[in-house]
């Protein structure tokens, strides 16, 4: 899924994820980010996977 900014659907800006994060902080965890060497291998780029089953 692409997202494409437009008029009716302006680009996020810093200050958007900055409100959010304030708005999240208690709620939502901070989760992990871990490597997968495996799938890495198979697109030719680092990936990393945020755990989020570890959310509340």
């Amino acid at each position: 899924m692409m997202f494409r900014a437009t008029a009716r659907h302006p680009a996020l800006i810093l200050d958007d994820v900055r409100g959010a994060q304030k708005m999240l902080s208690g709620v939502a965890r901070v989760t992990a980010l871990e490597g997968s060497r495996h799938l890495s291998e198979l697109v030719g780029a680092p990936v990393h996977l945020k755990c989020e089953n570890l959310q509340r």
